[in-house]
């Protein structure tokens, strides 16, 4: 398990995870995009360029601004594309299907295309004990590798 934040309390100033952003750490690449991707929330980008997010609660608009300010920027979205920006760099996706958080399922998944792969993915984030039990070994997000943030 990777803990971020439980010196300070506070994930995002973690010397360790901006450290990961910035070298652009594959599991951390991962968790932010989930972050990123994985809501209803919508960007609304002002006159100036700055983008602002409209969100149905506020943890998720919170998860979503967290994840810009470790450089994983959810640019635009409609209802069949999304565009992120990580460190610069553009990524799109088609946005396939959303499941909305329950409270029966205690997550929210999302099911997208990453169009410069062609892979199909599904995104999911929740309560750990909706998500641990669906990790498996011998993917990118096992147990031993979960990523935590305090």
């Amino acid at each position: 398990v990777i803990l971020y934040g439980e010196n300070n309390g506070d994930a995002l100033k973690d010397a360790r995870l901006l450290d990961a952003v910035s070298c652009n750490d594959p599991d951390i690449v991962k968790f932010l995009t989930v972050m990123a991707l994985c809501s209803t929330v919508v960007p609304i980008k002002s006159n100036g360029g700055t983008i602002t997010y409209q969100a149905q609660s506020q943890d998720e608009e919170a998860l979503v601004t967290a994840a810009s300010k470790l450089n994983t920027v959810l640019v635009s979205k409609d209802s069949n594309t999304a565009e992120i920006s990580f460190n610069g760099c553009k990524f799109y996706y088609d946005l396939l299907d959303i499941l909305e958080f329950t409270s029966d399922r205690k997550r929210m998944s999302a099911v997208v295309k990453d169009v410069q792969s062609g892979k199909i993915l599904l995104l999911s984030k929740g309560a750990d004990e909706a998500i641990l039990p669906r990790c498996h070994q011998g993917t990118w997000y096992n147990r031993e590798n979960c990523i935590v943030f305090m």
